[in-house]
């Protein structure tokens, strides 16, 4: 152990107390001299850790420390996006108002000291900035997508270069920090990807005791001495980052999530001891504060969400949502979504030269959700096509894409729902039942198609009692799934192409799509849980019976009658024998529709010429 003082700084609230409380007592065994600045993010922590009267710890309040460009970021922040948007400005906090500080070093409050830090410092030498890499292991080598360095462990020095990466940092967290992948960004963390690139004097931490976590302690050899050290590799144990620990009330640990594998010496050497600091800092807490139970988990409670690495366990959810006016129902959908239990949702509205407001109001409301903004001329496929592409540049390979509609509501539990249902039927496109907004009654369940007759029908208005068909909880006999609410794993994208914005330009690309993934061998299910609430279509406009107006209806953009839109429907999602039967009925019926048309506009036209007919004009 040296002579050396050490300045750390961790951040928590009150449900991490136990184990912030835990890694100071380690610190305290094993550091020598040292101070810890504790950044508490509520009162709780704040008043509690304040009565430990703890030497080596600098509580600090949240009002301390917050400036004007945290508390502009905080309202766009969730509360696990807001403390990572504080992590830079910490370690800078602590040089401002401790001239003594040499080098910080920002540490994550779930990390355990098991020696003396020195070794590390020692291996830092007159670098300005000493970081760690995740070292995972082969078969988890997708996660360094998002990140190939960790947090948890981050010195920055009082000079020139260490003071540059840390505001860049800070700058960088507050413009963003989300939980969602985005170009390349996740939380705080992938900003550290191009230290080493864009600074001098950065450090990658070489010693194995240092950064060792449940994703990367299946790779070394975990052994101990008889003086009680563990060692990693032949290093001693330095610290370890305890991520994924659930704690319980009944005094017992989850040790970390399944996506990664401990073996006995792991868990007798590393973890164990970790579970007695930690029962010891609950004791502790309690005899100051008695009623203290926060972080505290029944054992029957839900599986904690891991809040960056397991992505596969919660894969992001990407909801497009087209637009063109209609601001207030752009409104209580988004309101919709911030209230969903799934805890990965990525919201892309894309607002189609909207005139009445909706762009202020998103920017206002919502500045979370992404917004891509168009011409007035993408259309429903344009805007969707455009917001697959966006999202197949920053998603991770195992997310999905929501197509929904803006003039639509549902529960809490509608992605989760999808999301199960979809994995239940081993990565199946899922869409939802449409239901009344007002009384709830049934719109729709899906389509039916009939190749060779060229006929789209209603399956609730086919079948007798739809309601008791609807009991069911999935319908696995639909044709196609309608784009007003169907969750998509990303992979079909990729698999079948996009929608084809030029083929389909507003309607039917939804059924072409759908269509052309189960015929390539894609699962097409309807969950009869995944309920969205909307109003029914409006019936399309009473015709005159003119020329005109026939015409109107068989080739406008805005018709769901448009008789190009299922010439191509038809002509391309058919069965290859049925195509021709179904487009000469598609020609004959339009071609009807058209006879008819202008025969009455003929007799009409020769009635107003010649009025002594007695037909009307």
């Amino acid at each position: 152990m040296t002579d050396a003082h050490y300045w750390f700084c961790t951040l928590f609230d009150r449900n991490y107390l136990f184990r912030g409380l835990a890694l100071y007592r380690s610190l305290e065994r094993h550091a020598g001299k040292f101070t810890l600045f504790v950044l508490c993010m509520d009162d709780e922590s704040f008043g509690t850790l304040s009565r430990l009267r703890l030497p080596n710890a600098r509580p600090v309040r949240l009002a301390e420390f917050e400036d004007a460009a945290l508390l502009q970021a905080k309202k766009t922040r969730s509360p696990l996006e807001y403390y990572w948007t504080c992590t830079p400005s910490l370690p800078l906090f602590v040089l401002e108002r401790e001239p003594r500080a040499d080098v910080v070093t920002y540490l994550d409050s779930d990390l355990f000291f098991y020696a003396d830090p020195g070794p590390l410092f020692e291996e830092m030498g007159s670098a300005s900035v000493m970081i760690h890499e995740h070292r995972f292991p082969p078969r988890l080598g997708h996660l360094a997508k998002h990140g190939r360095y960790n947090v948890g462990w981050v010195s920055f020095r009082r000079d020139d270069r260490g003071l540059a990466v840390l505001r860049r940092w800070r700058e960088q967290c507050i413009d963003w920090c989300y939980h969602r992948p985005e170009e390349g960004r996740l939380g705080d963390q992938s900003y550290l990807d191009t230290w080493t690139r864009d600074f001098d004097r950065v450090h990658v931490m070489r010693h194995n005791g240092g950064g060792l976590a449940p994703w990367n302690i299946e790779q070394y050899a975990i052994t101990n001495r008889p003086d009680g050290r563990v060692f990693v590799d032949g290093d001693p144990l330095i610290f370890y980052h305890f991520h994924g620990v659930r704690t319980f009330e009944d005094g017992s640990i989850q040790r970390t999530h399944d996506a990664y594998r401990l073996r006995p010496a792991d868990i007798r050497l590393v973890y164990d001891p970790y579970a007695v600091a930690l029962e010891d800092a609950r004791s502790e807490v309690q005899r100051v504060a008695p009623g203290f139970r926060f972080g505290l988990e029944h054992r029957d409670a839900p599986a904690a969400k891991d809040a960056m690495l397991d992505v596969r366990a919660f894969p992001t959810v990407h909801a497009l949502m087209p637009v063109h006016n209609r601001m207030e129902y752009t409104r209580e959908c988004l309101r919709c979504f911030e209230q969903q239990d799934y805890p990965h949702i990525n919201v892309v509205v894309i607002d189609d030269g909207s005139t009445d407001g909706t762009a202020a109001m998103l920017h206002r409301e919502f500045p979370r959700v992404t917004v891509l903004r168009g011409n007035g001329k993408l259309w429903w496929t344009g805007s969707m096509w455009r917001g697959v592409e966006h999202v197949q540049r920053v998603a991770h390979r195992d997310d999905y894409v929501l197509c929904i509609n803006n003039d639509t509501t549902f529960d809490k539990d509608y992605v989760s729902t999808l999301v199960r249902v979809s994995r239940e039927h081993g990565g199946a496109l899922v869409g939802s039942l449409l239901r009344s907004w007002t009384d709830r009654s049934l719109i729709s369940i899906g389509p039916v198609i009939a190749w060779r007759d060229a006929e789209v029908s209603e399956l609730a208005t086919k079948t007798v009692d739809a309601e008791r068909l609807c009991a069911q909880e999935t319908i696995e006999t639909l044709d196609a799934l309608p784009g007003r609410g169907t969750l998509v794993p990303l992979r079909v994208f990729r698999r079948v192409g996009n929608f084809r914005r030029w083929l389909l330009p507003h309607y039917a690309a939804d059924y072409e799509f759908s269509a052309r993934a189960k015929r390539r061998g894609e699962k097409l299910v309807l969950s009869t849980r995944a309920v969205v609430y909307t109003a029914p279509d409006p019936p399309e406009p009473v015709q005159e019976g003119g020329l005109r107006d026939t015409l109107r209806s068989m080739f406008s953009r805005r018709s769901r009658s448009n008789v190009v839109d299922h010439l191509v429907l038809f002509a391309v999602s058919g069965p290859l024998a049925q195509r021709p039967r179904a487009l000469y009925r598609i020609a004959r019926s339009a071609l009807g529709a058209v006879h008819s048309a202008a025969s009455e506009w003929l007799k009409r036209r020769d009635a107003s010429a010649n009025p002594s007919t007695g037909r009307a004009t």
